[in-house]
Formats: C-alpha cells, structure tokens, sequence
C-alpha cells in the first residue's frame, strides 16, 4: 500500500479484512517471483481506487 503512504495506508488497513490484505501480499510475492512472467491485481471498485477495473488492469500489465 505504499501509493497511499504510510498514514493514509495505515487508516485504510483497519476497514480492509485481513484475508483481503492477505492475499494481496501473496498475489505480489508470487507476481515477484516470477521474473515478470505473471501479473497480480487485486481490482477493487473504481471509487476505491480512483480509476475503473479496465485502467487497473492496464497499468498491471504496462508496470
């Protein structure tokens, strides 16, 4: 959650459910380790994140 910096990130992390939090530390572990042969997204709704699921989408696959 470093895009959101710490503060912020910190105050988003008590409304998310572990499980979620979870699986998004996985999903980027295992993104990493595969020598930039897999992608990881976690897309939430476009109000979460600012931008629609398609852009979400988009900016995994070009990063």
């Amino acid at each position: 959650m470093t895009w959101l910096g710490d503060r912020k990130a910190r105050l988003t992390a008590r409304h998310v459910p572990y499980r979620l939090r979870e699986k998004d530390a996985i999903g980027k572990v295992w993104a990493a380790s595969s020598d930039k042969r897999c992608v990881f997204l976690m897309a939430t709704d476009a109000k979460t994140a600012g931008k629609p699921v398609s852009l979400q989408l988009r900016d995994a696959i070009e990063s």
